[in-house]
């Protein structure tokens, strides 16, 4: 039993010496020859940057003009995708009713350039609706369904928006644009 505690003793006091003498961190390298080496610790070094140019004093203007902005005058990041039909206006230029399409077109694109003439569905899903004519009504495009064929004729429509006969005239035709 002696021997076993004096050997125990022995093997703690071994292990101590092992782990008071080793260093605490050691980095291993893997050489191309597979053998194993110490790599030297790192030290940190501040470094200074001497060699930039000087600032130079720049006085001027830039113009840019060829980004997009909206008709309110704000810069387009990226062009809507989808143009979206929308109101223009009313023409001053009046036509009775059944007035052909491309006339009625015709005078939207000369009062207000790059228009048409709205069709009834459009005017009913803008968003905000048009305003009234200041009359009785306006003209405007609808697809009419005559012997199976899809015709495009002009048809007057109250300030509500109710179509309606056109009576008495001539009206003016609303516009529509992108």
């Amino acid at each position: 039993m002696r021997k076993a505690i004096i050997y125990g003793f022995v093997l703690v006091c071994v292990t101590a010496v092992a782990f008071l003498t080793a260093t605490p961190v050691e980095r291993k390298i893997i050489s191309s020859d597979r053998t194993i080496t110490l790599a030297p610790a790192v030290k940190l070094t501040q470094v200074e940057v001497t060699n930039f140019p000087a600032v130079q004093a720049v006085s001027g203007t830039v113009s840019i003009d060829n980004l997009q902005v909206d008709s309110n005058g704000r810069l387009l990041v990226a062009p809507p995708t989808t143009p979206s039909v929308h109101f223009v206006g009313y023409s001053t230029a009046t036509f009775p009713e059944g007035a052909g399409l491309l006339e009625l077109s015709r005078a939207c694109f000369a009062e207000f350039p790059g228009t048409r003439t709205c069709g009834a569905l459009e005017l009913a899903l803008l968003i905000p609706p048009p305003p009234g004519p200041g009359s009785t009504g306006f003209l405007e495009g609808v697809s009419a369904n005559l012997l199976g064929l899809d015709l495009p004729v002009s048809v007057c429509m109250s300030g509500s928006g109710v179509p309606h006969a056109c009576g008495t005239g001539p009206f003016p035709v609303a516009c529509c644009g992108f």
